[in-house]
């Protein structure tokens, strides 16, 4: 990846320093420039005074950045001002068809991009979330981000809540896989898991990890009871399944812990701890 820095990151600025920096913006510029092509382009449009119709902080592709104006000072990308004043903005470029890329390689360019924002967001601690991670239609009525929306929701999605949230949540989980190290921490095992006797109630909660609060007792899992489950998670050093009550499948998805990562190399199928015996069906 070849960095790019325009002569705002150590020279004069466009802008004021950003109230604060409380989270990200994931554009699509709905061009077909490289991040390299885009730099004399944006310095003509501060020369010809165009600069004020927008600009981001930064422009990736899957082979360069272009690192335009520092990210903790304001820039025009969202068309509302606590927006640009607290959100940093990564365009994602060459999005429209006139580049010529395919769908698998445009997904290079966002693979790229999430890379290089979740650097930035951990540079600045920020914890990746709904809340940290945003949309440009959030804050101005636009198909933006429209090539990724396309992609990953659906060409003539409605834009509605339940959308929008799809959308971000493929966009945490690819930050997340380069804020974790690249490591992958999620697969799309399925199978049943049956609790093993003599374990204590196991809970189960919205999302996996220790800190998310557990639910009602009435939905623990008891001894002897199973689970159907569809994907194993590392967090927290534990393996978390994501699952569905057999009684009640109708009710959703939770997670609960299978039990502790004790084996060396971490591996699932080796674990001789775990509170429930599983039987796993498919890989993917």
């Amino acid at each position: 990846m070849k960095n790019i820095y325009s002569k705002h990151i150590k020279g004069s600025k466009l802008t004021g320093k950003k109230a604060s920096i409380a989270g990200i913006v994931i554009h699509n510029d709905y061009g077909s420039m490289t991040p390299n092509q885009y730099l004399p382009w944006l310095y003509t449009r501060e020369q010809n005074g165009t600069h004020v119709n927008g600009w981001a902080s930064v422009y990736v592709n899957k082979d360069e950045t272009l690192w335009y104006h520092p990210t903790d000072y304001v820039e025009w990308h969202c068309g509302n001002n606590w927006a640009n004043s607290n959100l940093i903005g990564f365009e994602i470029t060459q999005s429209h068809p006139a580049a010529g890329l395919t769908d698998a390689q445009f997904k290079l360019n966002e693979e790229a991009t999430f890379k290089v924002v979740a650097a930035v967001m951990k540079s600045y601690g920020l914890a990746v979330n709904r809340t940290t991670v945003n949309l440009h239609r959030q804050y101005f009525g636009t198909s933006c981000p429209h090539r990724s929306w396309d992609m990953h929701v659906g060409k003539g999605a409605p834009d509605t809540l339940a959308n929008r949230n799809k959308l971000k949540d493929y966009f945490i989980s690819r930050i997340k896989h380069y804020y974790n190290g690249g490591k992958k921490t999620t697969w799309k095992w399925s199978g049943k898991a049956t609790a093993k006797k003599g374990v204590s109630p196991i809970a189960a909660k919205k999302k996996p990890g220790l800190n998310e609060p557990e639910l009602p007792s009435s939905n623990n899992i008891l001894a002897g009871q199973y689970i159907n489950f569809f994907s194993v998670t590392k967090k927290d050093g534990y393996w978390w399944a994501e699952f569905e009550y057999p009684t009640n499948p109708k009710a959703g998805r939770f997670y609960c812990a299978l039990g502790p990562i004790t084996h060396k190399d971490e591996k699932l199928e080796k674990e001789t701890k775990l509170w429930f015996d599983l039987k796993i069906t498919s890989k993917k």
